[in-house]
């Protein structure tokens, strides 16, 4: 299955039925535009323009996991693993959401700079994190298991 989010706060899921996409699955979700999705094998993800990340079993999709209510920054890339959504906020701020647990795991608020992107390692517990600053400097943040890590690197 193929999910998007739309401007009007509705995550898609677009399944592809011989040569044209049928959709499957429909929710409003969101108050605001979504403007990230990421999903592993058992939720999928979705953050919003005022920051709101929702989950979303993908076996069943018929009822909402976990909310984790945003600041009013828009939620601009999501990743994830496992029961885990990495999501990176314009405002710079890094939060690790964990649906078993219902809360975020950690928040990182020492950028200045939006997060631009989200990696998860697909076999490791590591995750990369990138801001950029200015034009030739970016920042990566690890998290290995529960440890935290923070690099600066010249590009």
């Amino acid at each position: 299955m193929l999910y998007c989010g739309v401007s009007t706060g509705h995550v898609l899921g677009l399944a592809l039925d011989r040569e044209r996409l049928q959709l499957e699955f429909r929710a409003k979700d969101h108050g605001a535009p979504v403007r990230s999705i990421a999903a592993t094998s058992a939720y999928l993800f979705s953050g919003d323009g005022r920051g709101t990340v929702v989950a979303r079993s993908t076996t069943t999709l018929d009822h909402i996991d976990a909310t984790f209510h945003g600041d009013g920054c828009p939620c601009d890339v999501l990743g994830a693993k496992g029961d885990r959504a990495y999501a990176g906020y314009a405002s710079g701020i890094v939060r690790v959401l964990s649906v078993s647990r219902g809360a975020p795991v950690y928040q990182i608020s020492a950028h200045c700079r939006g997060v631009s992107a989200v990696d998860p390692h697909p076999d490791m517990n590591i995750v990369r994190f990138n801001f950029f600053f200015h034009f030739f400097l970016y920042v990566r943040i690890f998290l290995a298991d529960d440890d935290l890590s923070l690099c600066i690197c010249p590009q």
